[in-house]
């Protein structure tokens, strides 16, 4: 696994990065309702930057879905984060209820979990962002 730090890199037909930034400036989060609920998402081919905290939580919950050890990682840390207790949902009926991570560029969600709840952390409430790209562009 390489981590690069602030560094966009292209790897193959679907190029997702994951960057993190380092720091302790974390982005403010007020959550209305009663829960946090973080809803999965389908990561492909088409250029998106995810900067917002739920979208990052997306990501992270889609890629971490299958490995009960990162997604209580990921569930304490947007709980302590925002004093919410979280949930995740799953798509009813849908080919793949928790999501889907283009096969080559999967692997790149180690890098949100590299250090456990510090990466965790950073990568969803800090300046951290992710790119969703393909070499068509």
């Amino acid at each position: 696994m390489n981590i690069r730090k602030s560094v966009f890199e292209t790897n193959s037909s679907s190029s997702h990065s994951v960057v993190l930034r380092g720091g302790t400036d974390f982005e403010p989060v007020t959550v209305t309702d009663d829960e946090v609920v973080i809803q999965p998402g389908e990561f492909g081919w088409g250029y998106d930057k995810l900067t917002g905290w739920r979208d990052k939580a997306s990501y992270a919950y889609t890629y971490a879905a299958s490995d009960p050890a990162q997604m209580e990682v990921l569930r304490k840390v947007i709980a302590d984060f925002t004093g919410k207790p979280v949930s995740f949902a799953r798509w009813e009926g849908d080919w793949s209820p928790t999501g889907y991570i283009d096969h080559q560029s999967a692997d790149e969600g180690q890098v949100i979990f590299a250090d456990g709840e510090k990466s965790v952390k950073q990568c969803i409430f800090g300046p951290s962002y992710i790119i969703i790209d393909n070499d068509n562009h």
